[in-house]
């Protein structure tokens, strides 16, 4: 099934069901260790591809550059030697949990509330 049978030297894309990917999993593997990408289908639609991975990337790195770009949007934050980046962003959370607590409080409290009709 994931055979290519072309002696062209252009790269086929292959395309699979679901279906067909569960029954052949470990060749699926294989293909794509070998560095194939597997567009996986349902009900005719692309759902998925599958692919190698390119490169394995540390948390702690994805961790700082995201607090790079978090910073260097928000310029504003002030930031001295006592500045606690960690702190920050646990403050910055806590806000919006309360702003979000807050919210649901004023939807409960419009859902209590009795419909014009049944004020009448």
């Amino acid at each position: 099934m994931l055979k290519n049978e072309s002696d062209n030297l252009i790269s086929v894309k292959k395309i699979m069901t679901a279906t067909e990917v569960a029954r052949n999993f470990s060749e699926v593997l294989d293909a794509v260790a070998n560095g194939e990408e597997i567009t996986i289908t349902r009900g005719n639609k692309p759902i998925a591809v599958m692919g190698r991975v390119k490169e394995e990337i540390p948390n702690s790195v994805l961790l700082a550059a995201a607090l790079k770009e978090h910073f260097e949007k928000y310029k504003d934050v002030p930031v001295d030697d006592s500045f606690d980046a960690v702190e920050y962003i646990r403050q910055m959370r806590d806000q919006d949990l309360i702003r979000d607590q807050e919210r649901w409080e004023l939807l409960e409290a419009l859902w209590d509330e009795p419909s014009p009709k049944e004020r009448d």
